[in-house]
């Protein structure tokens, strides 16, 4: 939870910021964008079932993380939502 309030999650975008990862782009998807956090938890393809699930819990918060992390169910549905991606 600290790793995705504080961007310092071990996303390939961050990875290749330290020599960690070869590509900062996204490998769980065929977009060409880069593994950013917002990308990871809002917009890969490769997690939207998961993300629907997600969405549907947040309700009007849904992908804005100032949001989500005022309300401690909502930052409970993230991370179910980072558990079932089984990503990090």
């Amino acid at each position: 939870l600290t790793q995705i309030r504080t961007g310092h999650i071990p996303l390939n975008e961050w990875l290749h910021k330290r020599k960690l990862a070869e590509s900062d782009m996204c490998d769980q998807c065929d977009e060409n964008k880069k593994e950013s956090t917002h990308h990871y938890l809002f917009a890969c393809k490769a997690f939207e079932q998961h993300r629907q699930k997600m969405d549907k819990g947040h309700k009007r918060a849904k992908r804005n993380l100032k949001s989500i992390f005022s309300s401690e169910k909502f930052t409970h549905i993230l991370l179910r939502y980072v558990a079932a991606t089984e990503r990090l």
